[in-house]
């Protein structure tokens, strides 16, 4: 898979923005697109080249369209990508009462001041807070902590997963044919076929013991005298007298 894309809608500060997100182009694509035409075709072409699409980037007036209309159209394009206004210093207060509602309801992610000068950490503090998000909730991880070998996502399988990643490991699910399901039982069982977490002395794979619950104990026969027979108790005694 390659790198995951940034898009970037800019029809007035073009420049700025693609010296703004120079800095993200060692692990991912930035496309800079001059209007919303633009943006989804690069958006339908990395996907179908199979780039996904982490973050759209736009400024907050797009001329020919509606600023609510083409976030809509973007979370058509790609539903998991994180999506972000961008206003200019001169219009951020203005605007603002008119955005928020979107941010409200989930329409965009973040509604930011786009940045006035270089080495603006607050902005990019903000973005990579998006893609950090993006990352462990849709991207593949790029190393995995834990890897669940499962034939499909059952029940068990997506418990697992949504526990590990509500903890910040990353985890990948693969089916048993695939090349990660095929290397893991290779790299944890020894070569007596043994679970390298059991080593057998004897050659033979050694299992714990099943447990039990008291519950099951009631009825069932005895298979010994001394499961039979309850313990002694010892022989009560009183103040003052010597147990014999």
């Amino acid at each position: 898979m390659s790198d995951p894309a940034i898009i970037v809608i800019a029809p007035e500060h073009g420049d700025e923005l693609r010296t703004q997100f120079r800095r993200y182009e060692g692990e991912y694509t930035v496309v800079v697109a001059p209007d919303l035409a633009s943006a989804e075709a690069h958006g339908r072409a990395l996907q179908d080249a199979g780039t996904p699409v982490a973050l759209f980037v736009t400024e907050s007036l797009v001329p020919g369209t509606d600023i609510h209309a083409l976030l809509v159209k973007l979370r058509g394009v790609v539903p998991t990508a994180r999506r972000v206004v961008l206003s200019p210093w001169e219009r951020f207060r203005a605007e603002a009462p008119a955005l928020r509602p979107g941010l409200a309801k989930g329409v965009y992610d973040a509604f930011l001041l786009l940045p006035r000068g270089v080495r603006d950490e607050e902005f990019h503090s903000a973005v990579g807070e998006l893609l950090n998000d993006w990352n462990a909730t849709v991207g593949a991880p790029v190393v995995e902590t834990v890897s669940i070998i499962a034939p499909s996502l059952t029940g068990v399988a997506l418990d697992v997963r949504g526990l590990l990643e509500r903890t910040g490991l990353p985890v990948g699910v693969h089916t048993p044919d695939s090349p990660r399901g095929r290397e893991v039982p290779a790299s944890t069982t020894g070569a007596s076929g043994c679970p390298r977490s059991r080593p057998s002395s004897v050659g033979a794979c050694t299992t714990a013991p099943r447990w039990r619950s008291p519950a099951r104990w009631r009825g069932s026969t005895p298979t010994s005298s001394a499961a039979a027979t309850p313990p002694a108790r010892p022989p009560s005694t009183s103040p003052g007298t010597h147990a014999p």
